[in-house]
């Protein structure tokens, strides 16, 4: 008690005699109770209103410093984990980070970021930089063909500076790789970028000049894991989950018409007949609180089947207790096919809409990936994507890189996501494959 200082909650005092105990080789195993956040556990020591929370505790255990968070609550382990970075805060101030070195299932080892924290105190931290997974790739061809060669070490120097890209792993067999796996077969000149099961993710790219166009194929095995992590980014389970709800609704719908998602989890939007042919649908989408007392901060993003992410439908915004939000400030939402495919019965898009919540405001940066375009040109000196999704504050980063610094800023606290598929189809005749159609694993 007189080395933790004044204003301990129960919780952190538990947190510090059972570090402590855990240091000295005792077997005991404090236990508090009830754990309730908000209830009688966040009470400061001998008296006081209850106050929220922090996210997690850093203290200094029998193996160093752990912060009571691992694998069990979403953290990625094994080898990349070092990314996850969790921040200390104190009400509104954001302090020093540390980073992971060790996921545990129920704990990460970490080290200090530049800065000596006390070790019978306990920090409340927040999770600050997340370390998402590589994507497998496994390179199909002719046995050390040229093709094959250039590939290779076009990934190995598809990472920042020229270096070897986090966000992708060269692996054997379909067994190695992570939940994002891709199969570049070389046949006649082409690369096909293709998933487990075969399926196409783009149209079969040029390799018939391979130092010119392996590169190229990097660049778009970078694209696509980073638009996949975006659309499949979950964290732990969190104390926000379930307070804001997205409603889909036609435009000038009567109310409780709200679309619902079929069997699958994805709702299915058909353009209606026109007097010139169909039209594009036209929507309302909301964003309702459902919190008594939490202002919470949400953007959502439309994640399209180009491989686009882009927050233009709520570019970030804090909604009150019991309030709701508008995409487009209330204006309808059109769905239409992209310029590419034509309007014709059987002809269909499909987006992810992907909403984000979080307690404090979040760089919006990282959200951000224009559609693929096998044309255009990646300076080799911005090349995005270290691994690392960072919950920085905003006005970080205006490179608009991934890279974006320690999270000295306003970190996260806690955050959820909630992802609604949406398919938009031309009524009549048969679905139509097309540019965009495929979106890899659990599409």
């Amino acid at each position: 008690m007189r080395e933790a200082g004044p204003g301990l909650g129960y919780r952190e005092l538990l947190a510090a005699a059972d570090a402590r105990l855990r240091r000295s080789g005792g077997r005991q195993q404090p236990v508090l109770y009830p754990v309730t956040p908000g209830g009688p556990a966040d009470q400061p020591f001998l008296g006081g209103a209850a106050r929220r929370p922090s996210p997690h505790l850093l203290r200094f255990g029998a193996d160093g410093w752990e912060v009571d968070c691992g694998s069990g609550h979403g953290l990625r382990d094994g080898a990349g984990a070092e990314g996850t970075e969790f921040t200390v805060v104190d009400g509104e101030l954001v302090g020093p980070v540390v980073r992971a070195r060790d996921v545990r299932t129920e704990r990460t080892l970490v080290d200090p970021v530049e800065w000596m924290p006390a070790r019978e105190q306990v920090y409340p931290v927040t999770l600050s930089a997340l370390a998402l997974p590589a994507a497998g790739v496994a390179l199909l061809g002719p046995a050390r063909s040229e093709e094959v060669r250039a590939l290779e070490r076009a990934i190995a120097s598809a990472g920042p500076g020229g270096g070897p890209s986090p966000l992708l792993r060269l692996v054997g067999s379909p067994q190695e790789a992570a939940d994002l796996h891709f199969r570049v077969e070389v046949r006649a000149g082409l690369a096909h970028v293709l998933g487990r099961d075969g399926t196409p993710f783009v149209d079969p790219l040029p390799l018939t000049d391979p130092a010119a166009h392996a590169r190229r194929i990097a660049d778009c095995l970078v694209h696509l894991t980073r638009w996949h992590q975006l659309r499949d980014l979950t964290p732990r389970p969190s104390l926000l989950d379930g307070l804001v709800r997205m409603e889909i609704v036609p435009w000038h719908a009567a109310p409780g018409q709200a679309l619902t998602p079929d069997g699958s989890g994805q709702i299915t939007v058909s353009y209606p007949p026109g007097a010139a042919g169909p039209k594009a649908p036209w929507l309302s989408i909301r964003l309702h609180n459902r919190s008594p007392d939490r202002k919470l901060w949400c953007l959502l993003l439309d994640l399209t089947d180009s491989y686009a992410a882009d927050s233009a439908l709520y570019r970030g915004h804090f909604i009150g207790p019991g309030h709701t939000g508008y995409a487009l400030d209330g204006d309808p939402v059109q769905l239409s096919l992209p310029p590419n495919r034509a309007v014709v019965p059987g002809a269909a898009a499909r987006d992810w809409l992907k909403l984000i919540v979080a307690e404090r405001e979040l760089n919006t940066v990282p959200f951000q990936l224009p559609a693929w375009d096998p044309y255009a040109v990646v300076a080799r000196d911005r090349v995005p994507g270290d691994g690392v999704l960072r919950f920085t504050g905003p006005g970080h980063a205006a490179d608009g890189s991934r890279d974006l610094g320690p999270a000295y800023g306003a970190a996260a606290g806690r955050w959820t996501t909630v992802t609604v598929p949406l398919r938009t189809v031309v009524p009549g005749g048969a679905a139509l494959p097309g540019p965009g159609a495929f979106t890899g694993p659990g599409g």
